[in-house]
């Protein structure tokens, strides 16, 4: 049985990379928040991006799709490059014009019924291992509401679960001006999971850095 729902976060400036790097090439997809989609679709049965609406616009419109952004349930669709395989994912539109993590947090997970797991992935860590997510998916339970991965450098605050009860949260800390994701992760409802391997949680920021990753790939 696949997982839930998995929301790619794709709402960012992309300034280090100096282009809009969820759109540059990975693997045998067009752009990276394709492959991402598809990775993800593996394991979760519903897939979303949260993103500006302007992208989103031009995604639609580069699938042939209609944009219907007052529309959160609308399926949009792509097919796999020499491949009959369709994937399919919705938008989660952040209006924050502030570019805030946690107005973009607070926005996914009030869309989200009470009580669900909701994974959340920035689109620039494409080599998280679906045995890892597996592993923090099983470590979300009663207490522990928020269940994220570290390595022996960093806590991996946009690579984690989060349940949608913590929608007013976010909301609250967004309002008072507390934009960095931390500020959510209270010690009493959050689970940190230390892996072995900080490979699979590097970010793609810079051209180097995206340049390293195509190099990995082959």
């Amino acid at each position: 049985m696949k997982l839930g729902a998995c929301v790619i976060l794709c709402g960012g400036r992309s300034s280090r990379m100096g282009r809009d790097k969820t759109g540059l090439p990975f693997g045998k997809f067009p752009a990276l928040w394709q492959y991402q989609v598809a990775k993800m679709s593996e394991i979760f049965s519903e897939i979303y991006i949260s993103l500006k609406e302007q992208k989103a616009r031009e995604i639609a419109i580069n699938l042939g799709e209609d944009f219907e952004p007052q529309n959160s349930d609308k399926i949009y669709k792509f097919s796999a490059p020499n491949s009959d395989k369709i994937y399919e994912f919705k938008f989660i539109i952040d209006a924050d014009e502030n570019f805030s993590p946690m107005g973009a947090l607070a926005k996914i997970l009030s869309i989200f019924s009470p009580n669900q797991n909701i994974f959340i992935i920035a689109c620039d860590m494409p080599f998280i291992a679906l045995s890892t997510i597996e592993i923090l998916r099983a470590n979300m339970n009663e207490k522990i509401q928020i269940s994220l991965p570290c390595d022996d450098n960093h806590t991996h605050r946009l690579c984690g679960f989060y349940n949608s009860n913590l929608a007013k949260n976010a909301l609250n800390l967004y309002t008072e001006n507390s934009h960095k994701i931390g500020a959510l992760s209270q010690p009493q409802y959050t689970k940190i999971i230390k892996f072995n391997s900080a490979d699979e949680f590097a970010n793609l920021n810079t051209p180097n850095e995206y340049q390293t990753a195509l190099q990995k790939l082959n």
